[in-house]
């Protein structure tokens, strides 16, 4: 932290302009700090504190905000609290778009992995995270934000990796909405449960939206998917 702290918040924030310097250094300390880091778990501890007390306090400048929201993400990915998601929770219902776009993406990392997760010790977590995942869909209809729809579909799309089959009515629910910013989440949220598999069903379906959906991000984003499901096999990629 000591390279950061020149540029870190050294107090609560009350005005809605600026935060940039103050918000990527967040950011930053989120990424040097996480899940994947060669730093002890005390630190990240005390980092993830740290955090998690700017994105409870800084709600009234969302560039500030956003960086917390990513770096606490960062810091937690993986951890399945449902004491940070809730966090998270309060400043994706500000409706801030540029806040609410990083709250829904860092939900998703610290949730990574969990549809149709039923191997929880704890009934109560996994009713818990369950109905985290319904809020999360119906408050990506109902936002007018663009930004938070794409941060919320792409926060459901980390919370499909790994899952295959289990989260394949996620992702149908998803691949069939009108709105194309929660098919462009459910391309990847396909290519991320599948991903590595070589799933032959996720090839067939990544395909078929690459040549049929009428919305060009979603087209985009169908044939990155195939990178995410054949990474392994790399020879098998369509001709």
């Amino acid at each position: 932290m000591t390279l950061l702290e020149p540029y870190l918040p050294q107090a609560p924030s009350t005005s809605a302009a600026g935060g940039y310097a103050e918000g990527g250094s967040l950011y930053a300390l989120g990424l040097i700090h996480g899940q994947n880091s060669a730093i002890s778990s005390s630190k990240q501890v005390d980092v993830s504190s740290f955090l998690r007390e700017h994105l409870r306090t800084n709600h009234a400048n969302e560039v500030i905000s956003h960086g917390a929201a990513l770096g606490v993400g960062l810091v937690n990915m993986g951890t399945g609290s449902m004491e940070v998601v809730n966090e998270l929770k309060e400043l994706l219902y500000t409706d801030s778009a540029v806040a609410g776009e990083a709250a829904g993406l860092a939900i998703g990392m610290v949730l990574v992995g969990t549809v149709g997760d039923g191997t929880s010790s704890d009934p109560a977590t996994a009713e818990e995270r369950k109905e985290i995942l319904g809020e999360l869909k119906n408050y990506a209809r109902e936002t007018q934000h663009e930004k938070i729809i794409r941060g919320v579909s792409m926060g459901l799309a980390l919370m499909c990796y790994g899952c295959e089959e289990n989260a394949d009515v996620l992702i149908e629910e998803m691949r069939s909405d009108r709105d194309p910013v929660l098919r462009y989440g459910a391309a990847y949220a396909l290519s991320l449960a599948y991903c590595g598999t070589g799933s032959n069903k996720a090839i067939r379906m990544l395909l078929h939206t690459a040549v049929s959906d009428v919305n060009d991000d979603v087209r985009m984003a169908a044939v990155i998917g195939l990178a995410f499901v054949l990474f392994k096999t790399p020879g098998r990629v369509p001709q």
